[in-house]
């Protein structure tokens, strides 16, 4: 590593680094060119001695043919019987060229034969009648012309080339003589010539022999009284690798040795900069983190801004880190944000740089002009505090919360990136704790929107809320089974304000408790008077919010809850599915405390949030209710049809009753009816509707 950062760094160490590759690349390309070229020079001197090897071989046989020929007379052939025969033939050096055999045949019939192997016969045999058309053309051409004739044949198996020269007496054609051998005693390399380095297999001419796929620079050409013969030479693989081994032998010391020379010149290199590295880190690092300080900051990024490189820069602090210094002390305060600042180098990409701001502020500047890379950094950076932080005995619950902006679009200078990402940071770290957000106009003018709108709905009072009912409806009887009690506000206009937006304002302010309660006493008022006017045990749900599902709001409806002496199971508390919580175990046990004292609990919108089977499986649920979104669009999305399936397996395996919202047709209500859901709500049965109208609601579905 201190190598790479030298090179990245350091002039003086890149020019000796590739000095000393362009060397040891000439060297290696010297090394290679050498020993191709002697390669080349082994191989034409091979193929010298090769050629002058087999003309030796060709001359001697031409040389026992000529004899024979030329020894006979017609006096001598009529005296002449295939002893005296043998005889004469032993007298040349026939016996020293491995021949198999030599023969004589006047007019084209052998009479006179001398055979190594005893095996064949060949007396009698008419070599012009026995030929097959090829030889029988080529043996008369030869008559004519006095050349003489290659053959190859097969004897039991075996290859034998034999050589033929037409036989002259007194000028006239007497007959053949002939000398055969086997094949692989002239081809062979085994047999044939061996070189230092190539062997040599001879190829006679019109001999037709499968050479295979012989590179043609392989090939050599000699010629004897005009004949034409070829050498192919084949390399003598186990000297030649004997060579290559050599080669890069030879060159992988002349590596090892030029890396030690380049790791010495380097090791100098950063023994020198190691004091000037040590002076650098004191004045640009932090010195209880390690990370980089704002004196480290205020010159990379004045670097980036001088080059004009675009990048994103983030900036936040650390939530509740106060609270750790005062409770465990500064020691182990200290240990915790160091292993924070761990982590951050853990997490972030290469093109990414940390730094300690100040305290408990630090800053990222993230190299890129990829918002989707910016993401993944950031959200890794998040995961961090996705759970507690444990150094030795000490736990720490840390939050972070950054604002990021981007040079050059959003600022043009440090300062100016600050006061960005301090705009962000206030629009989100009001609503939620452990995130970031990158800097937009349209954000920020929302945020300014929202300002005024929770300014306004902050100082209405609770009493100018209704409560108003929308049915919940048994799927099989039609009749109505109970009611959920839903929040309304008015402007003095008569409009109705959204109830989204003004849950996430009081999310956002801190009110949403006091809501949650309200509506909570509004439903247990409604529930004495239905119970009042009906016999029907009418069921009345409530929403409430995650971040109001705390013990005192737990506390407060219970003491609500039992002014009344409701049956149990009246009231029903309906939790989003999207509320996502840390301490699965703490909500559990406020479930538990709730379903103890007669509430039932719904998880509501289910199939949109973060439920997992472990999870429902550890709430004592008593109903299901499936987002509206599936059950709208059950008819053209097959998964969602499927899905609907798969939700009721699932409250049949943990015992709890299925609600589907949203039914608004015939044909969504008979799908739920098939599938076998117990209950429905929906504009097909009604809106959400004041009490008042629910009472007559009531009446109405009592007479159906």
């Amino acid at each position: 590593m201190k190598v790479i950062n030298l090179l990245k760094t350091n002039k003086h160490s890149r020019i000796t680094v590739s000095i000393s590759f362009f060397v040891w690349a000439v060297f290696v390309v010297s090394v290679f060119f050498i020993t191709s070229n002697n390669h080349q020079v082994r191989k034409e001197q091979d193929a010298k001695t090769s050629i002058m090897y087999y003309e030796g071989i060709i001359n001697k046989y031409f040389s026992v043919l000529n004899e024979i020929s030329a020894s006979l007379n017609k006096d001598t052939l009529e005296v002449f019987d295939n002893l005296e025969f043998t005889s004469y033939v032993e007298q040349t050096n026939s016996a020293q060229l491995g021949v198999n055999s030599v023969f004589l045949a006047p007019s084209g019939v052998i009479e006179y034969y001398v055979n190594s192997n005893s095996d064949i016969d060949i007396f009698g045999d008419d070599i012009v009648f026995l030929a097959p058309a090829n030889l029988k053309e080529r043996l008369a051409e030869a008559v004519y012309s006095k050349n003489y004739v290659f053959h190859q044949s097969i004897q039991n198996d075996e290859a034998y080339i034999t050589i033929v020269k037409p036989m002259y007496i007194d000028e006239y054609f007497y007959g053949f003589v002939g000398i055969s051998a086997k094949s692989e005693t002239l081809i062979s390399p085994q047999y044939g010539y061996q070189g230092k380095y190539f062997d040599g297999s001879l190829y006679f001419p019109e001999v037709i022999v499968d050479i295979g796929n012989v590179d043609e620079n392989n090939i050599y050409e000699f010629s004897i009284e005009n004949i034409v013969f070829k050498i192919i030479l084949t390399p003598d693989r186990v000297k030649n690798n004997a060579d290559l081994v050599s080669v890069i032998s030879l060159v992988g010391v002349f590596t090892l040795l030029d890396i030690i020379f380049v790791l010495l010149l380097l090791s100098i290199y950063v023994n020198q900069n190691k004091h000037i590295d040590i002076l650098n880190h004191l004045t640009d690092f932090d010195k209880l983190t390690g990370l980089k300080n704002y004196n480290s900051l205020l010159k990379d990024v004045e670097n980036l801004v001088e080059e004009n490189t675009p990048f994103y820069f983030s900036f936040g602090s650390i939530n509740n880190l106060k609270f750790v210094y005062d409770r465990f002390g500064h020691v182990n305060g200290d240990m915790l944000l160091k292993s924070v600042a761990d982590a951050f180098l853990g997490v972030i990409s290469l093109n990414t740089n940390v730094y300690r701001y100040s305290g408990e502020e630090f800053a990222f500047v993230i190299k890129t002009e990829d918002e989707f890379e910016v993401r993944n950094v950031l959200d890794r950076v998040k995961r961090i505090f996705a759970s507690e932080i444990i150094v030795g005995k000490i736990r720490g619950n840390l939050s972070i919360n950054m604002g990021v902006s981007q040079f050059p679009r959003n600022a043009k200078t440090l300062d100016e990136l600050i006061v960005k990402c301090d705009m962000v940071i206030k629009t989100t770290s009001s609503f939620t704790q452990n995130n970031y957000a990158i800097y937009d106009e349209v954000k920020i003018d929302e945020y300014i929107h929202n300002q005024e709108f929770d300014t306004y709905v902050n100082n209405v009072p609770m009493n100018n809320f209704e409560v108003f009912l929308m049915a919940v409806v048994d799927s099989k009887s039609n009749k109505i089974y109970g009611f959920e009690c839903l929040s309304r506000l008015y402007d003095i206009y008569g409009e109705e304000i959204k109830i989204n937006e003004i849950i996430d304002s009081f999310e956002r302010n801190g009110r949403i408790q006091e809501l949650d309660e309200y509506t909570f006493m509004k439903a247990c008022e409604y529930k004495e008077k239905l119970n009042t006017l009906f016999q029907e045990n009418y069921k009345l749900s409530v929403n409430v919010s995650g971040l109001s599902f705390n013990d005192e709001y737990v506390e407060n409806i219970l003491n609500i809850y039992e002014y009344y002496s409701f049956e149990p199971g009246s009231i029903i508390i309906e939790l989003t599915e999207s509320n996502r919580f840390s301490d699965i175990e703490h909500v559990v046990r406020l479930f538990n405390k709730l379903k103890d004292r007669g509430i039932d609990l719904a998880v509501d919108d289910f199939g949109t949030g973060y439920s997992s089977l472990s999870y429902l499986a550890n709430i004592p649920i008593q109903y299901l209710k499936i987002d509206k979104s599936f059950v709208q669009n059950y008819k053209g999305n097959k998964v969602n049809k499927q899905l609907l399936k798969i939700v009721k397996s699932f409250s049949d395996t943990f015992g709890c009753k299925i609600v589907a919202e949203g039914v608004d047709s015939h044909d969504q209500l008979e799908y739920i009816k098939k599938v076998g859901y117990n209950y429905y709500q929906g504009f097909l049965f009604s809106k959400a509707i004041s009490f008042k109208d629910a009472i007559s609601l009531i009446n109405k579905n009592r007479l159906d």
